[in-house]
């Protein structure tokens, strides 16, 4: 089965300390966020191990990811796992991995979301989060900070 992988990058005029904190701290990410979730941790900053939640209508969670590689200020790897999902997946094998590359007047901010193939609807949701503006709302967001 063919990889569905996203792959993006966006330059941010702003410190390390202040996009990672746009990229990790609940009340930032609730404003960038392209599907809504919760934070069984109320506002705590994102860490090894913290669980974000996403519920249907009925408040039953049909997805759950767990940060499972944490590098402040560096990057961080949130796993994830979907109810819908006809198999098993192994840790990493569906994840979000934020990666911060300071440069001279910034950051590079890449994101790489995958692998979908997994999921019975992962090619929409390839197609949805490379159109998506979460990135540009981050650089937003971290430039504000300043």
């Amino acid at each position: 089965m063919k990889k569905l992988t996203v792959e993006k990058a966006v330059e941010i005029s702003a410190p390390v300390s202040k996009v990672w904190a746009v990229l990790t701290r609940p009340e930032f990410i609730r404003q960038w966020f392209y599907v809504p979730a919760d934070f069984p941790e109320s506002d705590a900053e994102l860490h090894s191990g913290s669980k974000i939640l996403w519920t249907d209508s009925a408040g039953e969670v049909y997805l759950e990811g767990t940060v499972t590689a944490f590098n402040p200020e560096k990057s961080f790897t949130t796993s994830l796992h979907d109810r819908s999902w006809k198999r098993p997946v192994k840790t990493g094998e569906v994840a979000y991995t934020y990666t911060l590359v300071p440069q001279e007047h910034g950051v590079v901010l890449s994101f790489v979301f995958g692998d979908l193939s997994v999921d019975p609807e992962g090619e929409q949701w390839r197609k949805a989060y490379q159109e998506n503006d979460e990135l540009q709302k981050i650089k937003e967001l971290a430039e504000q900070l300043k």
